[in-house]
């Protein structure tokens, strides 16, 4: 559940269709805050209000045992300060396509190999962007970037543990200014109290590049953060689950620099076709 830069983005994916699953759809009620900003010295340092409200609909489907698709839109409402004046705005954000890949699946629990998914696909600048109306500004609903990307995950269980590693790459490209590349890696460990609920807990690292402004590379303008989730999931049924997420950064003196310091709370909602 790690989010990307902000809410007006939209995140890569949080459905993962099962085995013999054809379709499933899901929704992710999403509030995000900005408590402060880590600095060049990596201390958190006061920030801006920036409030950000996000409904991310999203839908998968299976094309062949091994390959699935899948499509998110999320609407966002957008709340920032810019001095002592506060500006809002609501409209849909930016919409993100993608597919997954189960290149190795461990069936079994004495499988000694992991399951293996790589997934890709591009988040499209759907939403509005940051400008300037009757000489004030007002924040987009999103970034105004194609972002492409690309990631492979590994999943093992050992009886009623489950541990999982995500790498991925992001690339962000504009006409305008835009923000520098991001890699990304996430550790996560998810207990099954029993066949109906899980709890998952994890951290992850972000590592973005100098932003371009002007057609120019700023230099040490690229940031580092970890954030740290918790994620328990209640399944009504084989089909219907509920989970609720929180995020928060993790303050590293040294470290994280140049990012918001930020928490979050989302409920989601999943429902699967067999």
């Amino acid at each position: 559940m790690a989010a990307a830069c902000c809410l007006g983005g939209s995140s890569k994916s949080f459905l993962s269709l099962q085995r013999l699953q054809k379709y499933e759809f899901g929704t992710s009620l999403s509030y995000k805050e900005d408590y402060g900003r880590f600095g060049g010295a990596g201390l958190i340092e006061p920030g801006e209000v920036h409030r950000a409200f996000q409904m991310m609909m999203g839908g998968g489907m299976r094309l062949h045992p091994d390959w699935q698709i899948h499509a998110f839109a999320p609407l966002v409402s957008q709340t920032k300060s810019y001095g002592a004046r506060t500006d809002s705005s609501f409209g849909l954000g930016d919409v993100s396509v993608g597919v997954e890949w189960t290149a190795l699946e461990a069936l079994f629990t004495t499988d000694w190999y992991p399951t293996i998914r790589v997934q890709g696909g591009v988040k499209l600048p759907s939403g509005s962007t940051e400008k300037k109306v009757s000489g004030a500004w007002v924040p987009g609903t999103g970034n105004g970037m194609w972002e492409p990307y690309a990631s492979i995950g590994l999943e093992k269980k050992f009886g009623q543990f489950t541990f999982g590693l995500r790498g991925g790459i992001t690339g962000r490209f504009s006409s305008g200014d835009r923000l520098g590349p991001q890699l990304d890696l996430t550790e996560t460990i998810a207990y099954n109290f029993s066949p109906r609920f899980s709890l998952a807990v994890g951290s992850t690292q972000w590592w973005n590049g100098n932003s371009n402004v002007a057609g120019k590379s700023i230099a040490n303008s690229g940031g580092n953060a970890i954030t740290a989730f918790v994620q328990p999931t209640y399944f009504i049924d084989r089909t219907w689950s509920i989970s609720l997420a929180a995020d928060f950064s993790v303050p590293q003196a040294g470290w994280s620099h140049n990012t918001p310091a930020t928490q979050s709370v989302s409920l989601i909602t999943r429902y699967g076709l067999f």
